[in-house]
């Protein structure tokens, strides 16, 4: 590696490191490299986002809370980070001859930035806790912290970040569910959840834990507003997978995170977690079997607090 280094220097190039690079950024500042280190900078972006999201938790404890400017500080650096990692990937791939639609059926850039906006705005460990889920990050759930979760859930389902996190959850399930590619065809002859979609099949890692987390969201938006009436009502017709596409297609007509109300369906819902549930179960890694089971377990909450009948 160091003669390497010693060859490029020699040219008059020069490796970034990772800690350099992301910290540039960070910034808002472009980091030139490939494809594949512009993904792994959006991984430590992630990264950053989440530890500062855990420290702000662990603050709340104090007797000296920090302020709500001081804790939204940190979310407008990252956005702003995300915009200008987005524009720089757009910017190299409008330039080469590869394209991303062409492999994926979808825009990557902007599918990665939808999924930050959607995980920047929630947390994470608490949506599992509303799921009762009984263990996470090595301790056991009790069932205060998930009265106290529920709470905390049903306020920010009444703010405008729980919407624009919900809108960009859509986003995300729409993308990979809905928009349908040529050449991701071939692995609908293994899917059985009836969805254009195939998670034992799906060559990018990212992909099924980003719809998994975004369903997840979405739930938890149903599941925290279920007392509340709804006026979005899909075809009564509509069962199954072709239910949970409608439910996604919907959001499309969707410009604002100030409508999001207007989507929630507890039927669509329903349809989209146990379809997505079906397509995990047959999945290889055990850690999407788990998550086939919580889903499952959602959708049947949601059913039980809405009176949705199975």
């Amino acid at each position: 590696m160091q003669r390497l280094q010693e060859i490029l220097a020699f040219h008059g190039l020069r490796i970034p490191h990772f800690l350099d690079a992301l910290k540039l950024s960070l910034h808002g500042a472009e980091v030139h490299t490939h494809s594949l280190g512009r993904t792994i900078l959006f991984a430590g972006l992630l990264s950053i986002g989440w530890h500062i999201s855990r420290r702000e938790k662990s603050l709340q404890f104090l007797d000296t809370p920090r302020s709500l400017q001081d804790q939204n500080r940190w979310r407008l650096m990252l956005s702003q980070a995300f915009e200008v990692w987005r524009h720089s990937f757009h910017d190299v791939l409008s330039k080469s001859n590869y394209r991303w639609t062409e492999r994926t059926g979808v825009d990557e850039p902007n599918l990665l930035f939808n999924f930050a906006s959607v995980v920047m705005h929630v947390d994470i460990v608490e949506v599992q806790i509303l799921a009762q889920s009984r263990r996470l990050l090595s301790r056991k759930v009790s069932s205060k912290d998930h009265t106290l979760v529920v709470q905390r859930m049903r306020a920010w389902a009444s703010t405008s970040t729980g919407r624009l996190s919900v809108h960009h959850a859509f986003k995300v399930l729409h993308n990979t569910i809905v928009e349908k590619a040529p050449l991701r065809t071939s692995s609908l002859r293994s899917s059985c959840s009836g969805l254009m979609y195939s998670c034992r099949d799906d060559f990018i890692v990212h992909w099924p834990w980003m719809m998994y987390l975004s369903s997840l969201i979405i739930w938890a938006y149903e599941y925290s507003t279920f007392n509340q009436p709804t006026t979005h009502h899909v075809s009564g017709s509509e069962h199954g997978p072709h239910l949970a596409v409608a439910y996604l297609s919907a959001s499309k007509q969707l410009s604002t995170p100030d409508g999001v109300h207007l989507l929630r369906s507890p039927r669509g819902c329903c349809a989209l977690l146990n379809a997505l549930a079906d397509e995990y179960a047959n999945a290889e890694s055990e850690m999407f079997i788990e998550a086939s089971a919580r889903m499952r377990h959602c959708a049947q909450m949601l059913e039980r607090c809405s009176r949705v009948p199975p």
